[in-house]
């Protein structure tokens, strides 16, 4: 496939002598190996591709189309990290899917306003760290499903989630795992999310370590509140050493739990 993006560097310009306008860069789509050509690097584990610098303003939808995304990599064999990028307001910010076993890296990402900030789907040994998503609607800042041997580290996920009075059958998380095995979920701040801080559904081998789950205020009654960690058909998971402060604004009560077991 020919690569279709189109490649700009951002840019400023001012309009009647008023503060400094960005010009967005366009979304990225890579489908195959050629694609990565475009960008630099050798793809290679100590030379990946890197996909990085980008300010990316997509037009965001709840019904729109899944693929409507700011950076998509999917099919591919070749190393890449995607670091460094300002991503808005796609269905979702970056999206990774069927990609070879341990050759995709998302680090230090500022996602804002997306479905869902980072998605993968399908892949095996990813490295998700340092990112910071804010603002997500509808799904999860960050959502695995059916990946394996992945690790997200020291991420901060702020403000994810709608009303749950006039949204009743969306469930909204901080960090969503389906399907896995093998995830590593350390370090992390998790704010101001609407449901679960973590949901973990029909997974195993799951650890969750040394987490700070804080500040959780519902829109809707205590009762619709979420909790910090959810676990729905899950086994061999490990739970040690999370911070959790939940506060719940209709009873103006506060809970902190330190969990190690």
């Amino acid at each position: 496939m020919q690569n279709n993006v189109i490649l700009l560097q951002s840019s400023v310009e001012l309009e009647n002598n008023e503060l400094p306008k960005l010009n967005y860069d366009p979304f990225i789509i890579i489908d195959e190996d050629s694609d990565f050509l475009a960008y630099p690097g050798d793809g290679n584990e100590t030379h990946p591709y890197l996909i990085q610098g980008y300010d990316i303003l997509r037009t965001l939808h709840p019904s729109g189309f899944p693929l409507n995304c700011c950076i998509i990599v999917a099919n591919t064999t070749k190393h890449f990290i995607i670091q460094n990028n300002n991503i808005n307001q796609g269905y979702s910010g970056i999206r990774i899917e069927s990609v070879a076993p341990g050759t995709a890296k998302v680090i230090n990402n500022d996602a804002y306003r997306n479905i869902y900030g980072i998605y993968m789907i399908n892949v095996t040994g990813a490295v998700i760290e340092d990112n910071y998503v804010h603002e997500t609607n509808f799904h999860a800042g960050i959502g695995l499903e059916n990946c394996h041997d992945c690790n997200i580290t020291n991420n901060v996920v702020s403000e994810i989630g709608i009303n749950p009075l006039f949204y009743p059958n969306v469930l909204c998380a901080g960090i969503r795992i389906e399907g896995c095995t093998g995830i590593n979920i350390i370090n992390n701040d998790l704010s101001y999310c609407e449901l679960e801080a973590i949901n973990i559904l029909f997974s195993n081998d799951i650890l969750v370590q040394t987490n700070y789950i804080h500040d959780c205020d519902p829109v809707g009654p205590a009762f619709q509140a979420g909790g910090a960690l959810a676990l729905t058909s899950t086994s061999s998971t490990t739970i040690y050493n999370n911070l959790c402060k939940i506060i719940f604004k209709e009873e103006i009560s506060i809970l902190i739990c330190v969990m190690t077991f």
